[in-house]
């Protein structure tokens, strides 16, 4: 039973997984077993971390919010500034054509955007209290 982990453990450094190599390890009675160990505890702990890569979608976050900035800004300015010309219209009495579609549609998007925000908002502090090891719920 020994030989049969010591070959999986041999496998696992091999494949420079220390880590999981010295759990092993750790748990066969055996005088190579225990050589190994030692081996790998002398290894550096920043080289026996796992080797398993992560993928980092901080860099794309920050892209994806500089994309909705950079393409949703302008649009609500523009629809800040056309809402309120139709207001404008429709209070001198001027004739408007689709003043109202407008002005719902911007009011529509307003509404999305705040409760987008504040969904935003609180995701953001639930995972802020999660990641410090706190609970806000």
């Amino acid at each position: 039973m020994a030989e049969k982990q010591l070959a999986h453990a041999k496998q696992l450094i091999q494949a420079k997984q220390y880590e999981e190599a010295r759990a092993l390890l750790i748990t066969i009675d055996h005088p190579t077993a225990d050589k190994w160990l030692d081996r790998l505890n002398k290894i550096p702990k920043a080289a026996r971390a796992s080797t398993t890569e992560e993928k980092d979608y901080n860099t794309r976050a920050v892209a994806l919010v500089v994309l909705y900035v950079m393409l949703f800004i302008p649009g609500f300015i523009a629809g800040n500034i056309w809402s309120r010309e139709a207001k404008q219209d429709i209070a001198a009495g001027r004739p408007v054509r689709g003043a109202d579609t407008l002005i719902a549609i911007h009011t529509v998007v307003r509404v999305l955007v705040i409760a987008g925000l504040v969904i935003v908002l609180a995701v953001a502090l639930i995972e802020s209290a999660r990641l410090n090891g706190s609970s806000i719920i």
